[in-house]
Formats: structure tokens, sequence, C-alpha cells
């Protein structure tokens, strides 16, 4: 759940990009054996084009991005640290 000020700014389709990438790819093709995903970040568009096609390649010169998607393939989740406010963090 997003916070009640970044819905009055962000549509749902903004949110759902890497679906939206993902489901424009799919239907482009029909040949759906591979999918290459330059600049991955964290893997949300190549996780999505899995969906479709057959074997994805995520790439991004980020270490710490490939190591945070990987963990979301293997454990299918990942905490992270926020601010709350001022100092004070938690951890989600």
């Amino acid at each position: 759940e997003y916070a009640p000020l970044v819905k009055e700014f962000i549509s749902k389709e903004t949110l759902d990009f890497p679906a939206l990438c993902a489901k424009a790819c799919s239907q482009a093709t029909t040949d759906r054996l591979r999918a290459l995903d330059v600049g991955c970040a964290v893997g949300g568009s190549s996780f999505e084009l899995a969906r479709d096609f057959q074997e994805v390649v995520g790439f991004d010169f980020s270490a710490a991005f490939i190591k945070a998607a990987t963990d979301l393939q293997e454990t299918g989740s990942k905490s992270y640290e926020t601010t709350v406010e001022g100092t004070i963090k938690e951890t989600r």
C-alpha cells in the first residue's frame, strides 16, 4: 500500500509500468523464447516478462540491484529500511 499522498499524484498505470512494458513486449512477438531486460534494476520488468517468455536475462551495472533481484527470485521477498520521519527508520 502506498502512502495516501502518493496516490493523489501517481496513477495505478504508472505503478504498474513493469507489467505494462512486459505486456507490450509479449504482444509484439509470437516468438516468446527469450527476452532481454537491459537496465533491469531489481527485476520488476524481468519478473513480469518471465510470465510469458521461456527465458529472461536481466542486465544491470549495479551489483546491489542484481543482488536484490536474485534475492527476490530465490525467496520471493526482500526486506528494506525506510525513513519514517527524521531519523526514525523502519524495516519493511
